[in-house]
């Protein structure tokens, strides 16, 4: 308790305080530190106080005003206050001595918490997009799910693996897991929250180590380098001719998927990344289980994650626009009398199917299906977890019974939630990708990379952004000469149209692929490890149905790769070569800018 005052009392210590004009339309996040107390009537630093201005400007790089404000008790005479105005110039005239950019302002104020009587307040303003605030980088807020868990509940039965938003004890909000004393507790695999903002804490020095596990879905705002690499490059003319790289798509006969590809061209009917896909929510309840709350509300965490997730490997190229109703729409029957409790891959599809047709027979009179490129089926969060038991993405063919049928026409993209308490948001993100039209990997790859392969380190590669369509023709080198290359790929999750892949063909439906992976936007668990040119192949001849799919990672040789693990320290280190189908591709030079990769035949 006593800390949670302590925050508290900072805070509204702070807000109290005239500071310095700044302009209107500036927008800046706030840093606080107060120092060690000060001995009697001394004014100057001591070597733990200067440590700690020190600590305060290295944290805050970005930062543009620093103001120092020196309090004493309201009660107190101003020789006091004359005191801690001395302390304050003190503090500020060394922060400006670190760095002579800063525009500092000094002062003093009283306040009624003892406490903080005759020490020195430190408050820091860096732009609000700045890299680095308070020690730790630019992150997205975390939107609220629609349950609220708790430390120390029961989880019994779920024995989830992956983080998902919760709050502690004491009220603050964290990752949570549940383990194997069926309790939820604390992620050791995930940040910490700021409460007040609900912004992840990501430290911005990027660890040595990576953490394997589920994503948190954590988005680093991308910092693009102006560093550039020593290293002399081959002219971008040379690889202009991209159709050698656009690989057929082979995996076209049952038991295949010839509605989700790996390869050219797209498959019929999917939602296609233009400028905007529309997704129409249909919401429904049982007879049972009805339910008079919001279905915007119940989802909205499910709506901005797809949103920004996919707006975003688009490079804000293609806007997501999800379409809710007020409300639910009342099926007749009860949710048993649906048997939709069976779980993939030996699930009842007719049980599926007639589900979706009753939901939208439910719902046409009132939803008016026009334009909608998918329909995602959702349920009130009061039916049991278990109750729905497979997640459902059909991606359907003209013929399929698990389609939209709607008055205004045939939906062939289809969502279904199935088991999703608490909230799954890799998943959804997952399967609203076969909705696009990609397809699984299969699980002997050893792709630690890419929703679409595992849910660990989740940015898309450049290869599936590639058959997208989002990802332009001028931001890939298409190899078909023998004569070796030097090339620069940014980290694929930069925006901008930079290169960001090198594409080797090696017969038309098989090619090398090479991008350089850092830990910024949805990839937050890498570590330093796991940064460099991730190389890899891609197949489109083999099914995501099965164990052997279209990606296999080609790993340096100080990685032992092991049938259905999922790899994440891959990527080429400076200095690591592989050799792969006649080829070899070395990383000569590695750095904020990306990775150089050189490109030669093997002996």
């Amino acid at each position: 308790m006593r800390k949670v005052f302590a925050v508290f009392a900072s805070v509204a210590l702070a807000m109290s305080f005239a500071v310095p004009a700044q302009s209107a339309g500036t927008k800046y996040s706030v840093y606080q530190k107060t120092l060690s107390s000060f001995s009697s009537t001394a004014t100057t630093l001591t070597t733990q106080q200067k440590a700690q201005v020190k600590a305060a400007v290295d944290a805050n790089p970005a930062a543009e005003k620093f103001i120092c404000t020196g309090i004493r008790y309201y009660s107190q005479p101003m020789s006091v206050n004359i005191m801690v105005r001395k302390r304050a110039k003190a503090a500020c005239e060394y922060a400006k001595q670190l760095n002579p950019n800063l525009s500092t302002w000094f002062q003093s104020k009283p306040t009624q918490a003892r406490s903080y009587a005759g020490k020195v307040l430190l408050t820091i303003k860096s732009p609000s997009d700045a890299a680095v605030v308070g020690g730790y980088v630019s992150t997205d807020a975390l939107p609220t799910p629609p349950q609220r868990l708790v430390e120390g509940e029961s989880c019994e039965g779920s024995n989830y693996g992956w983080p998902v938003l919760g709050y502690l004890k004491n009220g603050n909000p964290a990752f949570l897991e549940c383990y194997q004393l069926r309790v939820l507790r604390k992620s050791s695999r995930s940040f910490a929250i700021d409460p007040a903002t609900m912004k992840p804490l990501v430290p911005a020095e990027v660890p040595a180590k990576s953490t394997f596990g589920y994503s948190p879905m954590v988005y680093i705002t991308p910092q693009v380098s102006k560093e550039t690499p020593k290293t002399a490059l081959t002219a971008t003319s040379s690889f202009t001719n991209i159709e050698p790289c656009r690989l057929e798509e082979k995996d076209n006969s049952w038991p295949g998927r010839p509605h989700m590809v790996s390869g050219f061209p797209m498959a019929a009917n999917r939602a296609i990344m233009d400028n905007e896909v529309v997704v129409q929510i249909l919401p429904v309840d049982f007879a049972d289980y009805r339910s008079s709350g919001s279905p915007a509300a119940d989802f909205a965490d499910g709506i901005k994650a797809i949103s920004d997730f996919w707006s975003r490997m688009s490079d804000g190229k293609t806007k997501i626009i999800f379409r809710v109703p007020k409300e639910y729409s009342n099926l007749p029957g009860t949710l048993e009398s649906y048997d939709l409790s069976s779980v993939f891959p030996n699930f009842d599809g007719d049980a599926y199917s007639n589900y979706v047709a009753a939901s939208v027979a439910a719902s046409d009179a009132d939803i008016d299906f026009t334009g909608a490129d998918v329909v995602i089926l959702t349920h009130t969060p009061e039916v049991p977890k278990t109750s729905v038991g497979t997640f459902i993405a059909e991606a359907g063919m003209p013929g399929s019974s698990l389609v939209a049928k709607t008055n205004e026409g045939t939906v062939y993209n289809t969502m279904v939630q199935g088991g999703d308490w608490p909230r799954n948001i890799q998943n959804w993100i997952h399967e609203f990708g076969h909705m696009l039209g990609l397809t699984d990997s299969g699980f002997v790859g050893n792709m630690g990379f890419d929703v679409m392969l595992w849910y660990g380190n989740p940015g898309l590669t450049v290869w599936n952004r590639f058959v997208l369509g989002v990802e332009s023709d001028s931001q890939l080198h298409c190899k078909t000469d023998v004569a070796t290359s030097t090339h620069l790929v940014a980290p694929v999750a930069w925006p901008g149209e930079r290169v960001e892949g090198v594409v080797i063909p090696l017969s038309t439906s098989k090619a090398i692929v090479i991008e350089s992976r850092r830990r910024t936007g949805y990839d937050a668990l890498l570590g330093k490890e796991s940064e460099g040119a991730l190389v890899y192949e891609v197949d489109t001849s083999k099914s995501g149905n099965y164990d052997d799919g279209p990606f296999t990672v080609i790993a340096p040789s100080r990685v032992t790769l092991k049938k259905g693990d999922f790899t994440i320290n891959t990527p080429l280190r400076q200095g690591e070569s592989v050799v792969h189908s006649g080829w070899k591709i070395t990383n000569v030079e590695s750095g904020e800018f990306g990775d150089v990769v050189r490109v030669e035949k093997a002996d």
